[in-house]
């Protein structure tokens, strides 16, 4: 008989805020993890390292995205040190400076943003989506 943690799939809650300081727009990202079980989140998918190697922000500004400047390679499938463990109840924070990957236009706008990323597979964890909550957020401050 399967228990519980064998059947029921992952759980992880990406809360997202934003700071705006001058021209400075800083991401606040935290992954809850509700799983019954520790889950394996992709790290150059969760920021954790103040970078980002994708493109997991949706950032828009009446109705038209904002472009990805970061670094579009193609790159390998994830092997498992590309992996970060998040035991089962606890959470895991990370930020990352928008204005380095984004281009914004110039002058003080109003902007829709949400983190959304499929985290990849990890052995017997399926892929997973991850999607925060949505922010409105007055960049650069007026």
């Amino acid at each position: 008989m399967l228990d519980r943690e064998q059947v029921e799939p992952p759980r992880v809650q990406v809360e997202f805020s934003a700071a705006v300081n001058g021209r400075e727009l800083t991401a606040i990202l935290s992954f809850a993890n509700h799983s019954p079980r520790a889950v394996y989140l992709e790290k150059q998918k969760t920021a954790l390292e103040s970078a980002l190697a994708y493109n997991v922000f949706v950032i828009t500004e009446q109705g038209r995205r904002i472009p990805f400047t970061g670094p579009m390679v193609k790159r390998p499938p994830p092997r498992d040190d590309d992996f970060v463990r998040l035991a089962s109840g606890t959470t895991l924070d990370a930020k990352v400076r928008l204005e380095a990957f984004y281009e914004f236009p110039s002058g003080s706008r109003d902007y829709e943003i949400v983190y959304e990323a499929f985290n990849s597979s990890y052995h017997d964890q399926p892929l997973m989506e991850l999607v925060s909550n949505r922010v409105t957020v007055r960049y650069p401050a007026g």
